[in-house]
């Protein structure tokens, strides 16, 4: 009996230090009880296989308890994540790329990962975004190396990320950098873009948006505003300025080309008609001189011999600063002449009489 007794706390010792796999361990482990073998239905040995069983059951049911908190602490980290719920996008293929600011679930319900997809939409995962291959657009041109991983210093919102030098964005896309996306910012910027983001409040202002809208639907003007973005106008061709030394800060009114203009088509356009390729956000009007026609603010100059405009008089020997007045006195180098120098000052102009022959 005594030996039994040993081995019977030998077994709860090993339940107890194990929590791993107790119960068969603690089984395997116990030495054959010669009482308990010679005579297994006596009440000692069967109070404590039954003590036995218990502790096993307790056991395991200590170990699911672990597996089921590990699986909740897996399922809350999942709900953590952020992200939004998108309904509807511009392209199936690329749900989060060209996701609808507007299509975006806002009640608790929908926007949490594990009832995205049941409310029929796509979870599309936020975060902090560090490396990209246009550094004006990270949050569409993310590269998978460059985002934040969940759980780090930078992932865990916009003060940390900005604190990484990263940008911490609504939505990642899952548009990778390419072609058609390094293309973008240049057709953009010279013909007007939608911005979505920017860390100043010029947004439209050169270099400054950080989040441009790249897909067909929201890069255009009638529909930047829906899409939950600012209209920025782009570069405009300048072609009637003031100033040639400061075109973009001099421009008439009139002298700004037209959208459908041949000359603001692009740049090269622009310059093949003498113009100014100049942001919408530099350009400042200046009131047009009456007399000025010219489009670099030079003065017309006067035609250098005879015109329809301005006919030769033959008796008029200082043409062209007085189309049809007298000559001025030749003699006058000291400035003693004192004749009128103009018909407000009450001279008159005579034909020369004809000469005898």
């Amino acid at each position: 009996m005594v030996q039994f007794a040993k081995t019977f706390v030998l077994a709860l010792a090993c339940v107890v230090a194990s929590d791993a796999e107790p119960a068969l361990e603690a089984l395997d482990a116990l030495p054959a009880d010669d009482a308990c073998s010679a005579n297994p239905s006596r009440e000692e040995c069967s109070a404590s296989f039954r003590q036995l069983r218990g502790l096993s059951v307790r056991a395991e049911a200590r170990e699911h308890g672990k597996r089921n908190a590990s699986e909740a602490e897996e399922e809350e980290s999942e709900e953590d994540e952020p992200g939004v719920c998108c309904f509807s996008s511009e392209d199936k293929n690329d749900v989060c790329g060209t996701c609808y600011p507007s299509s975006i679930a806002t009640d608790a319900q929908c926007s949490r990962k594990s009832q995205c997809g049941a409310c029929g939409g796509s979870w599309c995962r936020s975060g902090c975004v560090m490396g990209a291959a246009d550094p004006n657009r990270k949050c569409s041109t993310a590269f998978e190396t460059g985002i934040a991983k969940a759980g780090t210093y930078c992932a865990k919102g916009k003060t940390s990320c900005a604190s990484c030098n990263g940008e911490w964005c609504q939505i990642i896309a899952s548009k990778k950098a390419g072609k058609d996306t390094e293309d973008a910012p240049q057709r953009n910027e010279d013909h007007g873009f939608c911005c979505y983001h920017a860390d100043e409040d010029n947004m439209c202002a050169p270099g400054i948006c950080t989040d441009i809208a790249t897909d067909a639907t929201c890069s255009t003007e009638k529909n930047c505003a829906d899409c939950g973005g600012t209209w920025c106008a782009g570069k405009k061709c300048v072609i009637a300025f003031a100033d040639k030394k400061n075109p973009c800060g001099t421009a008439y009114a009139s002298g700004v080309a037209a959208n459908d203009n041949y000359c603001s088509h692009s740049e090269t356009s622009c310059s093949n008609c003498a113009g100014a390729w100049c942001y919408d956000t530099d350009i400042k009007f200046v009131n047009q001189d009456k007399d000025d026609h010219s489009s670099d603010g030079g003065d017309d100059e006067a035609p250098e011999g005879p015109s329809d405009e301005f006919p030769e008089d033959p008796a008029d020997a200082d043409f062209p600063d007085d189309a049809d007045g007298p000559p001025a006195s030749s003699n006058d180098t000291d400035g003693s002449d004192t004749k009128p120098s103009s018909p407000a000052d009450g001279w008159s102009f005579a034909p020369a009489e004809p000469k005898d022959d």
